[in-house]
């Protein structure tokens, strides 16, 4: 082909063959090769700016067609020795290498026979290269003027630079750090040199326009940041458009260890260890202020980068992508779009289908946006309106019009469409994106209260407004007063999963309630809500507490330090044998409690750590060299000793009584606020002494001793004071209960005692039932147990051990009563053992057990049976 063929087949045939002539008159000879001459062509046709580089250094044109035809890509440390070795020339000559190497990649971009990614790559490593230069030449000029000193100066490059990604006509975002703020002056000074030098004109033209608003504090925040200060504003006041411009940092020069500390305190700011659904919604926000600006002005099918279907959208895509997931998996963490992409493909985050086509539209955007600013280097994003210049773009692409619009469309509708559609189903789980929208809109204030309270309504919540006032209480809560967005982000991220929790248990009203009362008592909220996206276990097991234990939850806002051990899977997790560290009843049995309810032990090693919290706590103010001995009867004495029970003592002594009796008073006073003390089994009972002599208690018990004191004293034992006392006593115990069994008198007087229990006390209906002492109930077994260790002399406080020693095979039925109880002590207010219809359900779910009712009338049935048949 001649040169004549090659200009007539270049983008714009009459601008090519008006720029040779300009190029013949300034000394330019036609190439002698094929290549030579479609390289002149191509460049005289495709790019006034870069004909016009051409033209006035038309000995450039040896020189480009020899690296055109090795058709190799320079590497970022060639760009920087060439950058080095022409920085003696001066600031001019390095403009002079940086427009000579634009003029070589723009020759490969418009040649059509080079890679996208190879394009920015270079473009990006050529601005690296006269950065750095231009960080040396700010140093050298500070040290002449001030001193050598080293401030551990570095500075990042973010947007299409930190990714690699460089256009002809981009901006350069830049943020710079240093390490030293001792030396916080020199490191501004050196800051504001390097973006003169970067953007000062001269001669040979400007280097790049940089933009700094990706600075903390944006325009406003002082030009260089030291790593502390840096920390803390990611800390606390980062946005999530900067989580989003972050994925695309990376150092590009300077001091290499203040780089690493830089990107390394980024990874957990833009990268959560929780999946942040609410950044999506925050994604889409950016995105419609985009769409609305760009239709009040070009419109949204004429801009190529921020358009419909355009750049931006699949930049988004993937960054909102990197954010929601980059936290869990490692991997997918790249600036570059095109890695990124091929990475959340390998991850299963998206398909290989819409991997392809985000990939292929990339490519293609990216391909575009190249050749309308290689036209001027103008930062240009608009497509041609005019037909003619729309022609000459399509021929910049090597593509005839009407496939160059089919393919632009085609590409668009895909991106668009992909981003729509990923966005509303890849983000959300199941359900959730109905959950999370509404959330945002709450947050964001962008639901009044009558939507808010339909919206709970439609959720399951019975009490609609007081829910919505308790989400406005966490809503307008007092926030960060510099970053209120992040807060509002951290609670909305919150606020989806628990409300997604409540749908799956009881009262979501007392749930949202409680959570309100908990938060209400935080301090540090924003350590909190992250917590709980950290260890998403710990808000169900919040939720599951806050609907099924009025009693844990309780001790839960009055001692708000108790969440720890809730949000601590090492703690909870581990079964506990002797008390927990804490000298506080409630806190020992939230503890416990909490083991139990979320079924890290067993009912029987709950029972146990209370028992043996209560023995501290009484030994502690009974020593071993006191003149008195304290016996545990009822549960205490048993060791099973339930949430909230009280503890039933007597008390016994030798030599002096006021002393004894002092010492036992002293006990009760003491023990008073964490336990009530019951001496209620004592001989004579309320009307008889506060503490007895073993002579007095032996005469008692020989002469006037009834037989329902010999079965409660069953499980009497000893706990604390004089071991020896102890020890005489037990004798006389044992003796009384054991020495004689039950004859039909004592039979029949058990017997009448337990209707007596069941018809006075328990007083059952069709609708309330009584556990402990209704028909069928632990009582039922307790008296039959009782009665049978007594005939057969087994000498244990304790009803399983006993049951199992006098071969009563009651243990299920037992278990299964006890499991009831003690729940029912976690799930109501009141210590009760009255089981109203009401509870049924509640206790089914808190026990796992489908038919509570059936499963109930069953074992009390079979209970009742075997009472009476044991008697």
């Amino acid at each position: 082909m001649t040169l004549d063929d090659h200009l007539a087949a270049s983008a714009d045939p009459d601008a090519a063959r008006a720029n040779y002539q300009r190029f013949s008159e300034a000394g330019g000879r036609i190439p002698g090769d094929q290549p030579g001459r479609a390289a002149l062509a191509t460049i005289l046709g495709g790019s006034p700016f870069l004909a016009e580089v051409l033209i006035r250094n038309p000995e450039h044109l040896d020189w480009l067609t020899a690296e055109l035809g090795s058709g190799r890509t320079k590497t970022r440390m060639e760009f920087l020795q060439a950058a080095r070795c022409a920085m003696p020339g001066g600031i001019l000559e390095l403009h002079r290498f940086q427009r000579r190497e634009i003029l070589r990649i723009g020759a490969r971009d418009l040649s059509g026979c080079f890679q996208m990614s190879d394009i920015t790559k270079e473009l990006s490593w050529l601005a690296e290269a006269v950065i750095q230069m231009a960080l040396e030449l700010a140093c050298r000029e500070l040290d002449e003027r001030y001193g050598a000193a080293d401030a551990g100066f570095a500075v990042a490059g973010v947007g299409k630079l930190g990714g690699e990604e460089l256009n002809f006509s981009s901006d350069i975002d830049l943020i710079y750090i240093f390490s030293d703020e001792t030396l916080t002056d020199r490191a501004t000074k050196l800051a504001r040199r390097i973006t003169q030098i970067l953007t000062e004109p001269t001669s040979e033209g400007s280097f790049y326009r940089v933009d700094l608003r990706l600075r903390p504090e944006g325009s406003r925040g002082t030009i260089a940041s030291p790593i502390r200060v840096l920390q803390a504003y990611y800390d606390s006041w980062g946005e999530t458009f900067e989580r989003l411009a972050l994925t695309k940092a990376r150092v590009v020069a300077g001091d290499r260890d203040t780089g690493d500390r830089f990107m390394n305190l980024l990874q957990p700011f833009v990268y959560r260890k929780y999946l942040d659904f609410v950044a999506i919604d925050e994604v889409r926000d950016i995105k419609r202020r985009i769409d609305q600006q760009l239709e009040r002005s070009i419109g949204l099918d004429r801009h190529v980068k921020l358009g419909r279907g355009g750049i931006r959208e699949i930049e988004f895509f993937v960054q909102a992508l990197q954010v929601l997931y980059g936290g869990e998996l490692p991997g997918i963490r790249t600036p570059n779009t095109l890695d990124a992409l091929d990475r959340l493909e390998e991850a299963d985050i998206i398909d290989p289908e819409v991997g392809r086509r985000l990939r292929d539209a990339y490519v293609f955007l990216r391909n575009l946006e190249h050749k309308l600013q290689i036209i001027h280097q103008l930062q240009t994003h608009e497509i041609p309106a005019d037909p003619g210049e729309l022609e000459k773009c399509a021929r910049r692409m090597c593509m005839p019009l009407a496939g160059f619009q089919s393919a632009l469309a085609e590409h668009r509708d895909a991106v668009h469409r992909i981003f729509q559609e990923l966005f509303a189903e890849k983000m959300s789980s199941p359900g959730r994106s109905g959950i999370a929208g509404a959330v945002h809109h709450f947050v964001n204030q962008n639901m009044d209260q009558k939507e808010a309270r339909a919206w709970l309504a439609s959720l399951g919540f019975s009490d609609p407004t007081q829910s919505a006032h308790n989400l406005e209480l966490l809503r307008d809560a007092p926030a960060f007063g510099h970053s209120p967005s992040r807060m509002k982000n951290l609670l909305s991220n919150v606020l989806t999963p628990l409300i997604e929790i409540t749908g799956g248990l009881i009262r979501p009203d007392a749930v949202l309630n409680g959570f309100e009362r908990i938060v209400a008592g935080m301090g540090a909220r924003e350590a909190f809500f992250t917590s709980l996206l950290e260890n998403p276990k710990s808000l169900l097991r919040i939720c599951r507490l806050l609907s099924f234990s009025d009693y844990l939850s309780e001790i839960l806002f009055e001692s708000p330090e108790v969440i720890d051990f809730l949000m601590d899977d090492s703690r909870l997790g581990r079964p506990q044998r002797s008390p927990f560290a804490t000298e506080d009843r409630k806190l020992q049995e939230f503890y416990s409690g909490a083991q139990y309810f979320f079924g890290i032990i067993l009912r029987r090693r709950a029972n146990r750590i209370l028992t043996r919290f209560a023995e501290r706590e009484i030994r502690k103010v009974l020593p071993a060299d006191s003149n008195v001995a304290i016996f545990a009867a009822g549960k205490l004495g048993e060791r099973e000793l339930n949430f909230r029970s009280d503890l039933d003592v007597i008390g016994f002594y030798s030599g002096d009584y006021s002393s004894a009796l002092e010492t036992v008073e002293t006990l009760v006073r003491q023990l008073g606020p964490q336990f009530k003390v019951d001496m209620r089994l004592r001989p004579e009972g309320k009307k008889g002494p506060l503490v007895w002599s073993p002579e007095r208690y032996r005469d008692y018990v020989r002469d006037r001793g009834e037989t329902w004191e010999r079965m409660a004293l069953t499980k009497a034992r000893f706990v604390a004071g004089d071991p020896a006392l102890g020890r005489t006593i037990q004798q006389i115990i044992e003796s009384f209960v054991y020495d004689r069994p039950f004859g039909k008198e004592q039979i029949e007087e058990m017997n009448a005692i337990r209707f007596r229990m069941e018809n006075e006390i328990g007083r059952e209906t069709e609708s309330i039932w009584d556990l402990k002492v209704g028909r069928g109930g632990i009582v039922d077994i307790e008296f039959l147990v009782e009665y049978r260790q007594i005939q057969e002399k087994v000498r244990v406080p304790s009803t399983v051990v006993a049951m199992k020693g006098v071969g009563l095979n009651l243990l299920e039925e037992y278990e299964f009563l006890r499991d009831v109880e003690s729940m029912l002590r976690l799930w109501s207010p009141l210590a009760s053992t009255r089981i109203e219809e009401k509870d049924r359900q509640v206790l089914g779910l808190m026990l796992h057990v489908k038919d509570f009712t059936g499963q109930y009338k069953h074992v009390t049935d079979s209970v009742r049976r075997r009472f009476e048949q044991g008697l």
